[in-house]
């Protein structure tokens, strides 16, 4: 098969019957009504049906192979750079602080767009802004390095 509407299809449909198998282990009813296995049981469902009717579809409409929805390599680029850009964060938050992951994290992004200054530049007062809004005027706990900030 070269249509890549059918392989994701069946893909979407895989994962929806597992879901679905998976969602059947919890109480479809709970104390005080719907229970926490009502919503994942009839999402996963539905995915299941929605699968099925998109490759009834495909089968039906003209062949669209793997080497036309690949992306052009700029954009593999960009999504490598954000990946890594969140990848760094997570990584270095906890010794780094939310502050300088944060500066570094954000400046990695708008590094192919923007001048190194421009980059630093915005990535601190964003970084700064989120800072004050989720650290001061929420007061949710974000991550510190050995000098507390």
């Amino acid at each position: 098969m070269k249509n890549i509407g059918i392989w994701v299809g069946l893909l979407l449909a895989a994962f929806g019957a597992s879901l679905f198998i998976m969602s059947l282990s919890m109480s479809y009813y709970g104390k005080y009504g719907p229970g926490p296995g009502l919503f994942p049981l009839w999402i996963s469902g539905l995915l299941v049906v929605l699968s099925v009717m998109y490759i009834i579809d495909s089968i039906g409409k003209e062949s669209l192979s793997f080497k036309n929805v690949i992306p052009e390599k700029r954009i593999v680029k960009k999504l490598a750079t954000i990946l890594g850009a969140i990848l760094f964060f997570i990584l270095a938050a906890p010794y780094l602080g939310f502050f300088c992951a944060s500066v570094i994290a954000v400046a990695m992004l708008l590094w192919r767009d923007y001048s190194r200054r421009w980059s630093v530049t915005i990535a601190v007062i964003l970084t700064a802004v989120l800072y004050v809004v989720f650290g001061i005027l929420l007061d949710i706990p974000l991550p510190v390095n050995i000098w507390g900030w």
